[in-house]
């Protein structure tokens, strides 16, 4: 009997406990997986949040256009800041997130916090943290902690709060870019120039300079040679075949199509034997009006470009007259007895200059600033470089070319230090080609030579396209978008001549377009007679009709047509063509270009 009672005691304690467990357990055991199961959520959200500042981070990385990789970086952990603070966690807000500086943060109950930097994802290990400024950061990582304050926490007895943590990381693209950059003749063709005729006056026992007369009608000072090249020249639409600043072919004054041709006469020299004039003069004063025996870039210039003097260069350097500035170029002012040699004691308007070291050199130096476009066209490319540098993760190959595009970092061409028609001697003047490298950016490199570029030659762009399309086929990355960037001011003047040049280009446009490529175009139109040209061969479609401001400042249009297929048009790929009417947009639309290539990229965590 005991024994039954006993039994159905335990029974009963059961059944007590049973009910107990229902009453109080279960929910427990209820409460707990909705706890567990909103703090996943929460974290979800969370790592949501810290995908999309990254995001918003890379995005503004991707788009700076500054050249300063500090201020940038700087805007970039701004913007991921930004961004995680418009987000909102459950019904908290993340407006108050503090921005901290460690990964390791623990907010407050129901806060928030955020840390942005920078990561290197080619370091060895990969993906190790930079310090704001080094331009090898191109992930954006942003860990977001929030404290978590359980739902029923007094009820379960854990009050929190407790850290939850996620990160998100955004990735700029990998870009393999190209640049195939014009150097032909006409690149400098804005350049401030006088010509002179420097002759040995046998009557007077002196060397003279003169001015000579420029074309009729031309807009220069006093109806002189002096102001901008194209000006005086007054070539046809693909520009003038003279060279502002080395090397100077002279000779190619007399080419046809100059309305009013400059000649560089060669009986005019005489030959620079023991006894003669020294200094490499003409004798006597014979020859036309045109004739002239030295092209000087005007360091001193005044209105229209034309030669204002006197000038005092940075270097201290003084250049009272024209006189001293031929001089100057001619290296005829290093010293005394080079002074003396060159007969320059017989030159009145010289009585004044001390002869010094340095003053060739200080000359070449000034004169290079004043190369235009060429110097517009340089900064600009360094700009885009280095902007697509420190943003992306670019890598990088460059081509100038003219008559032929260059291959090697060290080519060179041959040409007369002043020509062929006189005794100044020949030199080597750069017309380099980086090549692309799987492993390497060579963006020192390039920015290395694009200052060293110079002027000379023909347009062939169907070689450039050539020489980029091989760089991108041989040496590309896997995973990494290709791209030509092409620019020029003209239209193709070589290989060959008649329709040739044109249809080299095309031909080889098509072979960029069978690599999956587009080719981003640059005209840069210095007359609105060459847009017609460059819009035929370098539009992204022939049947649309572009805009421009002609030299009467009359608004005009032109339509390439079905017959005028550009390379851009022609490669496809979304490539697309820049008309520049002015060099101030040179910059822009190189920056224009790089956003257009910049795709941003999330990576999974």
């Amino acid at each position: 009997m005991r024994s039954k009672i006993r039994r159905n005691q335990r029974g009963a304690l059961i059944i007590l406990m049973c009910f107990v467990l229902g009453l109080v357990a279960l929910p427990m055991i209820g409460l707990l997986t909705f706890e567990v199961s909103r703090a996943m959520a929460i974290r979800e959200q969370l790592r949501s949040d810290c995908q999309a500042a990254a995001l918003a981070g890379a995005a503004r990385l991707a788009s700076s256009d500054n050249t300063d990789t500090l201020q940038t970086h700087q805007d970039v952990v701004a913007a991921a800041v930004q961004a995680f603070r418009a987000n909102s966690i459950n019904e908290y807000t993340l407006t108050g997130a503090h921005q901290v500086q460690t990964t390791s943060d623990n907010p407050a109950k129901n806060e928030a916090s955020i840390y942005v930097r920078l990561l290197d994802p080619n370091s060895s290990p990969p993906n190790q943290p930079v310090e704001l400024g080094n331009p090898n950061g191109r992930i954006v990582q942003v860990v977001g902690a929030f404290g978590l304050t359980p739902a029923f926490g007094t009820f379960l007895g854990i009050t929190g709060p407790y850290t939850l943590r996620s990160e998100g990381l955004g990735r700029v693209p990998q870009l393999d870019i190209v640049l195939c950059f014009d150097v032909s003749a006409s690149i400098d063709d804005q350049s401030p120039v006088t010509f002179v005729r420097r002759y040995w006056n046998s009557a007077q026992g002196r060397i003279r300079h003169l001015i000579i007369n420029a074309r009729p009608g031309a807009p220069t000072t006093g109806g002189l040679a002096s102001g901008k090249l194209y000006d005086i020249i007054g070539p046809q639409p693909t520009g003038s075949s003279l060279n502002a600043h080395y090397p100077q072919s002279l000779e190619q004054a007399n080419t046809s199509g100059h309305s009013r041709p400059l000649s560089f006469n060669a009986a005019l020299r005489g030959t620079p034997n023991t006894g003669s004039p020294p200094g490499n003069y003409p004798s006597g004063n014979s020859g036309s009006t045109y004739d002239f025996t030295d092209l000087v870039i005007n360091i001193g210039e005044g209105p229209n470009g034309a030669a204002q003097y006197p000038y005092t260069s940075p270097a201290g350097y003084v250049y009272p007259n024209i006189e001293t500035v031929v001089e100057a170029a001619r290296g005829n002012l290093e010293d005394a007895l080079t002074f003396n040699n060159a007969r320059l004691n017989t030159v009145s308007e010289l009585s004044g200059v001390s002869p010094r070291p340095g003053y060739q050199a200080d000359y070449n130096s000034n004169a290079k600033k004043k190369r235009r476009p060429l110097v517009d066209a340089q900064d600009a490319a360094k700009d885009f470089f280095t902007i697509m540098n420190n943003n992306t993760e670019a890598h990088f190959g460059f081509v100038s070319f003219s008559t032929d595009a260059g291959t090697t970092a060290g080519e060179t061409i041959g040409a007369p230090i002043i020509s062929s028609s006189y005794a100044g001697g020949n030199a080597n003047y750069s017309r380099p080609g980086i090549t692309l490298n799987e492993t390497a950016t060579k963006y020192t490199e390039i920015l290395g030579v694009i200052p060293t570029t110079v002027a000379y030659g023909s347009t062939n762009i169907g070689d450039a396209l050539l020489k980029a399309k091989d760089m991108l086929v041989a040496h590309k990355r896997p995973g990494a978008k290709r791209a030509i960037v092409l620019f020029t001011d003209g239209q193709p003047t070589a290989p060959g001549s008649g329709n040739t040049p044109w249809s080299h280009a095309r031909s080889i446009a098509q072979q960029i377009k069978n690599e999956g490529m587009p080719i981003y175009t640059i005209g840069l139109a210095q007359t609105s007679a060459i847009i017609p040209g460059e819009c035929n061969i370098l539009n992204d479609d022939p049947s649309k009709s572009v805009s421009y401001t002609d030299q009467n400042g009359i608004t005009q249009s032109y339509t390439p047509g079905g017959g005028n297929p550009g390379v851009s048009y022609i490669a496809g790929n979304g490539g697309k063509f820049f008309l520049v009417t002015s060099t101030a947009n040179l910059r822009y639309t190189f920056e224009n270009i790089a956003r257009q290539l910049v795709q941003l990229v999330a990576i999974e965590n």
